[in-house]
């Protein structure tokens, strides 16, 4: 797999809770350190991994002359970087956005500010007038040409309708874009058709597992730059209450369920599904020390704060889709929401063997956490707790297995991005 680039492409994970300074840039500086290693280990950039990739698919072509006119195809730099840039489309391929990718891809190739000034007519003479359109336009026009022919009888209509009625100039340039879009689109849908039965043809060369090298090598990418590993409070804190009651003789399957929860929500605010603030606990998040000084202090005037709090609704406990409204005022949408419990179930629950093994949850994780749990102290034991998740997240070789799974998980994140 390709995912030694991975943090290259990915920010820095980050956390955020309410230790003494200190301690948090003692953890931080953690961070930093375990990603340089791997930084350094991993390596190559986006660019130069795209072209690794290419060689590797290049090579496993048997036929020279077919080889030798796809070599010329994608030895061109723009077309590397633009499949890099639209890693998504190959990441959930589909003829659609295979022969979108084409026409971008073409447009981009044959035009200056959109102009095609090469533009030749049937007798390859220059044409005075140089056709000029859109990749979208372009799109349009060759996904469903009867529509795109009503479209634009419709826009001209309304257009010398408008230049009868009205003492205003009438600009004419949106018509005239798409007018040209069709007679482009004829001249140029054999070469949309070409290179995008190219693609399918890479698409399905395979690795040693059976898998599409260039669908994984995307995805991976398309993976990476939605990524931004982000530990928030609210999942610290519910770690923390989770397996604070840890022991070294607990049974594994009874803390199961905690870390894939924990997983499941460090996948989806990481993913840039969620918004960390949906997560926040209270409406002004303060140090503990600073909330037991206001306490005290309001005490002396006979005012509980933590029935003053309850007053209002704030609560430190409940599902997110319950803390979304009474912590931030966001009432819960059905429909994020049956999103949210269809995607954690296709992916944490239905890998759930998978995700724990990532962890070493049984062997490893579990028994290190217990550990912790009874040698603190009742004041250390939520910094330690939140330590050891955080020296999870930062181990190279859960990294590298999460990112594996979070490449198979792809198709599921697409409903949240669309």
């Amino acid at each position: 797999m390709y995912m030694g680039q991975g943090l290259y492409l990915s920010q820095t994970l980050r956390q955020d809770h309410s230790l003494l300074l200190g301690q948090r840039m003692a953890l931080c500086q953690k961070m930093v350190d375990t990603l340089e290693a791997i930084r350094s280990k991993g390596g190559s950039s986006p660019g130069e991994v795209t072209k690794k990739v290419i060689r590797q698919l290049l090579d496993s072509v048997t036929q020279p002359t077919l080889r030798e006119g796809l070599e010329g195809i994608l030895s061109v730099e723009s077309l590397q970087q633009k499949l890099i840039n639209n890693a998504a489309s190959f990441a959930l391929p589909t003829r659609a956005h295979l022969h979108r990718f084409s026409i971008e891809y073409i447009h981009e190739r044959s035009t200056d500010k959109g102009v095609y000034s090469y533009a030749r007519g049937a007798g390859g003479e220059v044409l005075a007038n140089q056709p000029k359109t859109s990749a979208a336009f372009l799109i349009e026009a060759f996904e469903d040409p009867a529509k795109f022919e009503v479209r634009l009888a419709a826009h001209q209509e309304m257009l010398t309708g408008m230049a009868r009625s009205s003492s205003r100039h009438v600009s004419f340039d949106e018509l005239h874009e798409l007018q040209d879009a069709r007679m482009v689109i004829e001249h140029v849908r054999p070469s949309v058709d070409a290179l995008s039965q190219a693609f399918m043809f890479l698409l399905s060369k395979k690795d040693e597992q059976g898998q599409s090298i260039l669908k994984n090598f995307l995805t991976d990418v398309a993976v990476l730059e939605k990524l931004d590993c982000f530990a928030s409070e609210r999942l610290q804190k519910r770690f923390v209450h989770r397996f604070k009651r840890v022991r070294m003789h607990s049974d594994a399957d009874t803390f199961e369920e905690a870390m894939l929860n924990t997983i499941g929500e460090y996948t989806l605010v990481s993913m840039g599904i969620i918004a960390p603030e949906i997560f926040v606990l209270s409406r002004g998040e303060i140090p503990v020390e600073m909330f037991k000084e206001i306490g005290s202090d309001l005490a002396k005037e006979g005012i509980d704060l933590k029935k003053l709090l309850g007053s209002y609704r704030l609560r430190s406990e409940g599902t997110f889709f319950f803390n979304r409204y009474h912590t931030i005022g966001r009432r819960p949408c059905a429909i994020t929401d049956d999103l949210i419990r269809t995607f954690i179930t296709r992916t944490v629950r239905e890998d759930r063997k998978a995700v724990l093994e990532a962890v070493k949850f049984e062997d490893e994780f579990l028994p290190k956490v217990a550990k912790v749990v009874e040698g603190s102290d009742h004041e250390d034991l939520e910094e330690s707790l939140r330590e050891s998740l955080i020296e999870l997240f930062n181990d190279e070789e859960f990294q590298m297995k999460f990112l594996a799974l979070l490449r198979g998980w792809y198709k599921y994140f697409d409903m949240f991005y669309r």
